[in-house]
């Protein structure tokens, strides 16, 4: 028992003593994970630790930071962080904790695309397209094409480009080369515009306008004005227009309104008719015509003109089919032939059909007139009869026709048409019933009378100034 107590003893000695020996402990250094980095196109990645070093290997809940770093002309896209979390996937610099477990980390790098922003176009539609794709967007040194198309009715008119030059800014499409910058594009439209071809006039000028101004083209609706100006000795004849409807055919200056429609333009011009150069035979300056509708000459010195009873300006045809014209030039349109005798003892001038300047010649006239010419016979042409052609004696440029027409005797009688002409001459009445005039036959030329109420030609003189 006493023993015990002194083995008890002596260990609790030992203990206060430290005389007791424990186990030797050995220290090892934390594992380290690897970090992979996928090898970038277009850019670089750094990882490094929290103190900024390089690393290619850290322990568990180790800070790692990770960088993009994009190649000129790129941009950083995202990360793809394989075993970790992120924090960003999207920022270029961003960290994770580093996990008991290896690491991939991958960047993602893309081209930078500038944007192409079109203009709201009015009255048509602009496409953009890089490699025939359509786009907003386009990465510098990319060929971009630009289309414009009109809506019905209007024509493309222009670019616009800001921050890009265009290859042509009047092609409807064309290209430019993008650059390191934003491109705006704009397109103008313009209504259509049709074309107004004149044909060239002969014997006049032919004016084309609108709002004042000479054109030859318009857009649609716009109200043309057209204005035929004859050249000397001529007269406006008529419009024919092509497309288009005139106000008025018949006038010299009217209008007609711009279809969506090319049109062309054409004026028909004539001998003025109420002019005559004349010809000067011995001392007397004869008409070159004879007189057609009141107050006007027939159209050239061969035409046979019309038929007129003496002292009465009312115009007879010289064909089978009765056809008046009234003293003002408008045709009857229910032509009565008149049986009856004109009055009066000589041709007054309120009835005189000769044009304003000219008058009827005398019986002295027309005598005077044969002994100054030579005559001949010219055939018929053209549809007009046989004429009697005078020469100057003494100038032979000095030429005048005298067609052969013949007599108009009532509605339905005519004389002697191809062989004969009659001219009244302005002399007194011989009768109540006759009065004077010139008998054509061929080449003979003589003086006789006839009644009053037969429709014969009329050929005038100029009046004394």
């Amino acid at each position: 028992m006493k023993s015990k107590v002194l083995f008890l003893s002596a260990l609790a000695f030992a203990a206060l003593t430290g005389c007791s020996k424990t186990p030797e402990t050995t220290d090892t250094d934390p594992t380290q994970y690897e970090i992979t980095v996928t090898a970038p196109v277009n850019g670089t990645i750094a990882v490094t630790a929290a103190d900024g070093t390089a690393v290619e290997k850290a322990e568990a809940g180790a800070t790692i930071t990770i960088t993009a770093t994009p190649a000129g002309g790129y941009d950083f896209v995202k990360w793809t962080v394989t075993g970790a979390t992120p924090a960003s996937t999207t920022a270029s610099t961003t960290t994770f904790e580093m996990p008991e477990g290896a690491v991939t980390v991958a960047a993602e790098f893309a081209e930078i695309l500038y944007n192409i922003t079109v203009t709201p176009p009015t009255n048509g539609t602009v496409e953009v397209k890089v490699n025939n794709a359509a786009a907003e967007k386009a990465a510098p040194g990319a060929t971009v094409t630009i289309v414009a198309t009109p809506a019905a009715g209007y024509d493309f008119d222009g670019w616009t480009v800001s921050g890009a030059t265009p290859a042509s800014t009047t092609e409807a499409t064309t290209t430019f080369t993008m650059p390191s910058t934003d491109v705006t594009v704009a397109a103008a439209f313009v209504k259509t515009e049709y074309t107004i071809t004149v044909t060239p006039p002969t014997n006049g000028t032919i004016n084309v306008g609108a709002n004042g101004a000479e054109v030859t083209k318009a857009t649609e609706g716009t109200e043309i004005t057209i204005v035929a100006t004859p050249a000397t000795d001529y007269m406006f004849s008529k419009w024919t227009i092509t497309g288009a409807t005139p106000a008025d055919a018949n006038k010299k200056m009217t209008t007609f309104i711009m279809p969506a429609a090319n049109v062309t333009v054409a004026a028909e011009f004539k001998v003025d008719n109420t002019k005559d150069t004349g010809v000067v035979i011995g001392g007397l300056k004869w008409a070159t015509r004879n007189v057609d509708k009141p107050g006007t000459f027939a159209e050239t010195p061969r035409s046979n003109g019309l038929f007129y009873q003496w002292n009465r300006r009312t115009a007879w045809s010289v064909t089978s089919d009765l056809v008046s014209w009234a003293p003002d030039g408008t045709e009857n349109t229910e032509p009565t032939w008149d049986n009856t005798i004109p009055t009066g003892d000589a041709w007054e001038d309120l009835n005189s059909p000769c044009p304003v300047g000219w008058r009827l010649p005398t019986e002295a006239e027309y005598t005077a007139l044969k002994s100054a010419v030579n005559t001949s016979v010219e055939a018929a042409a053209d549809g007009n009869y046989q004429a009697t052609k005078m020469v100057d004696k003494n100038d032979e440029t000095k030429v005048l026709y005298f067609p052969n027409a013949g007599q108009r005797q009532s509605a339905t009688t005519l004389y002697s048409q191809g062989t004969m002409g009659a001219y009244w001459t302005s002399d007194k009445a011989v009768s109540a019933n006759n009065a004077l005039y010139t008998y054509l036959y061929g080449a003979s030329f003589m003086n006789s009378n006839g009644i009053k109420s037969t429709a014969n030609n009329v050929r005038c003189v100029e009046k004394a100034q």
